[in-house]
């Protein structure tokens, strides 16, 4: 995912034609994280759907997943942009591509640990929870926008504190950073989940069940974001153990196609999320319905040249009538 682990370098050991194989891979993928994250997007920005301030966070992890389809597509280029005969690429490509793959995966992965935070809160403090202000919410996530930008920066600034002549030194402190936040990022997911676990399952009491009973719904419907989230991350995450604990120095003797398929998961994830929302989301599938009902609606019917009269607001036709009655009067 980054530096000598990136689709950069990785590239660098594919032949010309699994660059384009794998790049046209990357691209189709990428196409489609974009439109299906931009769909979702559409729907969570209604105003139906902004009645909820939870919907906040989800939008921020839409647009977020929105980042991880471009970075898909700017992964591409390496793969397209060097051939054998180039010489590598510059500094300035590894470190741009780093910072971009880094906060974009990232995001997602903090966004998520805040949602789960937001779940239990809502359980455990019901009240407090209808009271939250929509300023909380955006407190949140520029918070998570902001830890996600010091994750980036920091995995670039050990690449270039660290001399790329010790190529196992080079690779092994920013995998292990990356390691060990995935990992705390982790535990505060699994902890925020068991506390909803032990509320809904031994704590609740008769008046708040009803209440309990939909944040459990909810609670459940982005657990299955987040196991689906940390389980796209695990082929990426067997790799960095695998080159930063077990064999630093047999990073070269990883299957070239094996690492190029964990980055095409690891990227997944954030198109897996859009059929999460519509078979465990009622409104977010309703709203689906519609839109894919009125793209497919033609304008016109055949051999219809204007607009049917029902197309006519009531309003619109009242004037006229109106008119001809005071006339007929007269």
């Amino acid at each position: 995912m980054l530096n000598n682990s990136t689709s950069v370098a990785r590239a660098l050991r594919l032949s010309v034609q699994e660059r384009v194989l794998w790049s046209s891979f990357f691209l189709i993928e990428s196409v489609f994280i974009v439109i299906g994250n931009s769909i979702a997007l559409s729907i969570f920005t209604k105003k139906r759907s902004r009645v909820n301030k939870s919907t906040y966070l989800l939008i921020s992890l839409t647009i977020a997943d929105l980042f991880v389809g471009l970075s898909t597509a700017f992964a591409a280029l390496p793969l397209m942009l060097y051939s054998d005969g180039y010489r590598n690429p510059s500094y300035v490509i590894v470190n741009v591509y780093s910072i971009c793959t880094v906060f974009s995966t990232f995001s997602s992965i903090v966004l998520l640990t805040a949602i789960a935070f937001e779940r239990a809160f809502a359980i455990v403090f019901p009240i407090k929870h209808r009271l939250a202000k929509q300023r909380h919410y955006f407190t949140v996530i520029w918070g998570s926008v902001a830890l996600s930008l010091v994750i980036s920066s920091t995995v670039v600034l050990l690449q270039l504190v660290v001399p790329r002549e010790f190529p196992v030194e080079h690779l092994k402190y920013t995998n292990v950073f990356m390691i060990v936040m995935s990992l705390i990022l982790l535990v505060l997911v699994l902890s925020a989940y068991g506390i909803i676990w032990v509320k809904t399952r031994f704590l609740s009491n008769n008046d708040e069940r009803l209440t309990t009973k939909r944040n459990k719904k909810i609670a459940k419907t982005l657990f299955i974001v987040t196991v689906f989230s940390f389980a796209t991350w695990l082929p990426e995450g067997i790799l960095l153990g695998y080159n930063t604990f077990l064999c630093p120095m047999c990073r070269s003797s990883v299957p070239k196609h094996v690492c190029m398929f964990a980055d095409f998961v690891l990227y997944g994830n954030s198109f897996v999320n859009i059929f999460i929302y519509t078979f465990r989301m009622p409104y977010f599938r309703k709203e689906l319905k519609t839109l894919v009902r009125r793209s497919s609606r033609p304008l016109f019917r055949p051999g219809q040249r204007s607009l049917p009269m029902k197309a006519c607001t009531t309003r619109s036709m009242a004037a006229p009538i109106m008119l001809l009655s005071i006339q007929a009067k007269r």
